[in-house]
């Protein structure tokens, strides 16, 4: 009101319709408007008698209450993490949270008594009438399947980072090994051209080889996360598909470092116009307001994609270009509507 803020709403909800109601003084309304006005307008305006009578405008013989007008206040503006809030890397760590995030909104919602809310988990679920998760966790069962696709060369501790972390939060977990599918498709390769294997650059082989080997898990990945997309309720004994969730961020695409048809390919990306240091910043607070203590573990842990062999003289760490620079060739590129390459000229 004249500037001031005397009611908000929530910024989100799952409710279909929210009324926010405040107290306000019209005639601060008219001053507020008329006042800056008051110069030739004033002489032509016409003059309105005003009429005093001495008449009660409510029912009985009590008179209207003098009102107490809504105070005003500084307005709720959430952060960026916040509204993030609304995946065993941070990246999938963050979409896990995004999921994560939704089911809390969910099991608030159905705390505080919406109905409809209730109802159309139950739809989505394919439950009975009868059934009312007890808190979050259990609409994140429900709702969320993770499954952590291991190889040879993933370590012992992302592994246990991932279980910790579905565990924690509730999802549906499958722990799973891609080593058979990797060796279906490299010995179709070697049958093809001959016995040629393909190798690593640790082991030898050429970039073009130490590529494609790390391509072939990723996609691989992919294509698993379709078929049990599809067959993951069946196994459970439940109706449906589901929807494949992505992991790759907004940096990762305007540099172009993704491979395609990985977890950059999804049905819907939570974090796919998200910055790698606000969902780093997410993280943490996620860490800090949902009492989550496991994530200390992502956000410690060296990037690395798992996807050669470890080695003593080989590092899987890739150097990249640092997230802030990452940033603010980002705003550079939105702000002056300059492409990435031009934004580091």
């Amino acid at each position: 009101m004249n500037g001031d803020v005397v009611a908000q709403g929530t910024q989100f909800s799952l409710n279909d319709v929210e009324v926010i109601t405040a107290t306000v003084n019209l005639d601060r309304t008219w001053l507020a408007h008329f006042q800056p006005a008051r110069r030739l307008q004033a002489v032509t305006e016409l003059a309105f008698e005003e009429v005093k009578l001495d008449q009660i405008l409510s029912f009985g013989e009590s008179r209207i209450p003098f009102p107490v007008f809504s105070p005003s206040f500084s307005p709720v503006t959430l952060q960026p993490e916040e509204e993030i809030a609304l995946a065993t890397g941070l990246d999938s760590c963050s979409t896990a949270l995004c999921a994560y995030s939704a089911a809390r909104l969910i099991s608030q919602s159905i705390t505080a008594g919406n109905k409809q809310v209730l109802q159309d988990l139950q739809a989505v679920t394919r439950k009975p009438d009868t059934w009312r998760p007890k808190d979050a966790n259990e609409v994140t069962g429900e709702i969320l399947h993770t499954c952590f696709m291991g190889s040879t060369n993933s370590g012992k501790e992302t592994r246990q980072r991932a279980q910790l972390l579905s565990k924690t939060i509730g999802s549906y977990h499958l722990n799973i090994e891609i080593d058979t599918i990797v060796t279906a498709i490299t010995s179709l390769f070697s049958a093809t051209f001959l016995g040629k294997r393909l190798r690593f650059g640790s082991e030898g082989g050429s970039g073009q080889e130490h590529l494609a080997l790390q391509n072939i898990q990723s996609r691989s990945r992919m294509v698993l996360a379709y078929l049990f997309a599809g067959t993951l309720t069946m196994a459970r004994g439940r109706a449906g598909n589901l929807l494949v969730l992505g992991s790759a961020n907004v940096d990762e695409a305007l540099r172009g470092y993704y491979t395609k048809y990985d977890n950059s390919s999804a049905d819907i990306n939570p974090i796919g116009g998200i910055s790698k240091g606000d969902l780093r910043r997410f993280v943490q607070w996620a860490r800090d307001n949902w009492d989550l203590p496991i994530l200390d573990g992502f956000l410690n842990a060296a990037p690395t994609a798992e996807l050669v062999p470890f080695s003593e003289d080989y590092s899987q760490t890739v150097r990249l270009i640092a997230y802030s620079s990452l940033r603010t060739a980002k705003l550079i590129r939105i702000a002056r509507t300059r492409m990435t390459w031009d934004a580091h000229t």
